[in-house]
C-alpha cells in the first residue's frame, strides 16, 4: 500500500512548482512524479498524463484544504 496521495496533476513542471512552492511554505511535504521527463520532451505530457503532485497520506487533507 502507498504511503503517498496524488493530489493534482498538470500538463508542465512550472504549474506544479508554484503550488508546491506553497505548500511546502506550509510544512506539506511534496514530490512530483515524472517532472524531469515533462521538462526534458514537453510533448510527452499527454502520453505520460502530467505532472503528479504527491504529498504523504497524513497531509493530504492539509494539502487540499
Amino acid at each position: 500500500m502507498s504511503k503517498f496521495r496524488t493530489i493534482a496533476v498538470f500538463a508542465y513542471p512550472a504549474e506544479a512548482a508554484v503550488i508546491k512552492s506553497k505548500l511546502e511554505s506550509e510544512d506539506v511535504a511534496v514530490f512530483l512524479r515524472d517532472e524531469f521527463t515533462i521538462a526534458t520532451d514537453p510533448f510527452a505530457t499527454n502520453a505520460i498524463g502530467g505532472v503528479k503532485m504527491d504529498v504523504y497520506k497524513e497531509d493530504y487533507i492539509k494539502a487540499i484544504g
